[in-house]
């Protein structure tokens, strides 16, 4: 709205009484009115003036139409009072007699109720204004600016309707909500959060929820929430959260971040779930796993016993007894020893079999030298038997790694070293092992046709890969790609290995003793 530049305040009263400091400010503020509608022009800004002596109101023609006054004519104190929303009329009053009697800035919001051809529309108008005052302190006049706040009001309300209809909505989910601003301190909790823990808000507030999480998992969760934080990344933990009755309970919190409509960042929201019978669950399928895993390497070296200490012998005593009766056949012609002679060589190539077979489901050098040697042989063999170069190195490995580890970074290599023979269509395969700190690290890769990472594969090598590291702490990585070769790592740190193998021995310790069945 634009003031016209002909606008002026209203004239006070020729015959109203003025006093000379009155007077004084009268003539000041006539002399900076120029001054003010200058000022205003071209804005929405309402020009205002109160004379407390004369009890006169003068209102610029911007002010008249946000209060739906005539652009001429007088205004009264009754005219304002007469524009005001019934229910805002005794606070805005109080508001404004306040701030001049006690020498206070003067500031509020009210609804001004305009006519128009019949119909009322109500206008959001903020107003302020300061005082004058004479010697002693009485108040001469109050001069202010108002302006239409409609829209902002509007999209506030629209904002609280939002944000209730989220509160009704959160409130209702079969889930625990939270959310927390740019400063990562949280500031919101849903109701079935708060019963969940039996917590008051105010007692959840901030970095006070933590006072509730696991003491093992507590700085897991904290600098997992603190890292994804920093990096605006998605993230999803499980910890242990205290429930009402004081038993803890698994937990899965999966957070996201938060952006205002102009992009800037604005905090986080999560929900978390009670995944407590789940984990058990998981926890004892993983077990099972474990427990068939132990049993298939136990049958493995049992079977691997029996041809090497069994079979292969028996063998090689019916090769020496067949080429001794070869020999020794008086008058046999040449094609009967000749014959027995091949039968000779069928029944070492049998034992040679036996014995290849027997390494291959256990390796008696892993077993009497370690991994490292244990790998070395076996890379030696697959490469004579499978017509595959395998250049295999090793560094900083320590002597003494154990026995479970070693035979998992074994198998590893074994299934790796198939896969490609079986699908890389390359003859070279690259093996590594090292140590670095407390994680041992083997890596198996070639330069063959890769894969693609995304599409489901209908082989078990992989769980099966992920489930031995899992038995020992450790984790498995695969890089591929189409045509670019394939990388298998395998990590495994050697510390909490070491305390997975003291909680199994514990655990069958215990099962033992009570008379479980596993």
């Amino acid at each position: 709205m634009t003031q016209p530049a002909d606008a002026a305040m209203v004239p006070l009263p020729n015959d109203a009484p003025m006093t000379n400091e009155s007077a004084r400010v009268e003539d000041a503020l006539r002399k900076s009115e120029e001054w003010f509608r200058l000022a205003t022009l071209g804005s929405q800004l309402g020009l205002w003036y109160w004379d407390e002596v004369r009890q006169a109101l003068l209102w610029d023609v911007t002010a008249r139409e946000l209060f739906g006054a005539p652009a001429e004519g007088e205004v009264t104190l009754q005219t304002f009072v007469d524009a005001l929303h019934v229910d805002d009329r005794d606070r805005v009053m109080r508001t404004w007699r306040r701030a001049l009697e006690n020498r206070l800035p003067y500031a509020t919001d009210m609804r001004a109720v305009v006519s128009r051809d019949g119909s009322s529309k109500v206008r959001w108008v903020h107003a302020r204004g300061s005082g004058y005052y004479d010697e002693r302190g009485e108040p001469l006049v109050m001069v202010g600016v108002v302006f239409d706040i409609t829209d902002r009001k509007e999209a506030e309300q629209k904002l609280r309707e939002s944000e209730e209809r989220f509160r009704l909505v959160a409130n209702a989910a079969p889930v625990m909500i939270w959310m927390s601003g740019t400063d990562k301190l949280c500031d919101y909790f849903n109701q079935p959060w708060l019963e969940f823990t039996g917590q008051p808000l105010e007692a959840q507030l901030g970095e006070r929820w933590t006072a509730g999480v696991h003491p093992e998992e507590l700085k897991f969760c904290v600098e997992t929430y603190s890292r994804a934080f920093d990096g605006r990344e998605p993230f999803e933990m499980q910890y242990r959260l205290r429930r009402n009755d004081g038993e803890y309970r698994w937990i899965l919190d999966t957070g996201v971040p938060r952006f205002n409509s102009d992009g800037s960042f604005a905090g986080y929201i999560g929900s978390c779930i009670d995944v407590t019978e789940r984990k058990l669950a998981a926890d004892a399928l993983a077990g099972l796993s474990g427990r068939l895993i132990e049993a298939q390497e136990d049958e493995r070296n049992r079977i691997a016993r029996e041809l090497h200490d069994d079979y292969a012998q028996r063998l090689a005593i019916l090769s020496m007894g067949l080429e001794s009766l070869a020999e020794n056949v008086a008058g046999s012609s040449v094609e009967i020893r000749d014959q027995l002679l091949r039968f000779v060589d069928h029944a070492s190539e049998l034992g040679a079999d036996l014995h290849s077979l027997s390494h291959r489901l256990h390796s008696s050098t892993l077993d009497r030298l370690g991994v490292v040697a244990g790998l070395q042989g076996f890379c030696k063999e697959f490469a004579q038997q499978q017509s595959v170069q395998v250049d295999f190195s090793h560094e900083n490995v320590p002597s003494g790694i154990p026995a479970d580890v070693g035979l998992c970074i074994f198998r590893i290599a074994q299934e790796a070293l198939r896969n490609i023979k079986k699908h890389s269509g390359v003859k070279k395969a690259e093996v590594r092992l090292d140590c670095t700190g407390e994680t041992l690290h083997l890596s198996v890769s070639d330069r063959g046709r890769g894969f693609d990472l995304h599409e489901p594969s209908t082989g078990i090598g992989i769980r099966s890969m992920e489930e031995r590291l899992r038995l020992v702490g450790g984790w498995l990585e695969i890089h591929s790609g189409a045509s670019k070769g394939a990388r298998v790592e395998a990590w495994v740190p050697l510390n909490r290995a070491s305390q997975l193998a003291q909680t199994r021995e514990s655990s069958d310790a215990s099962e033992l003793w009570t008379g479980g069945i596993p």
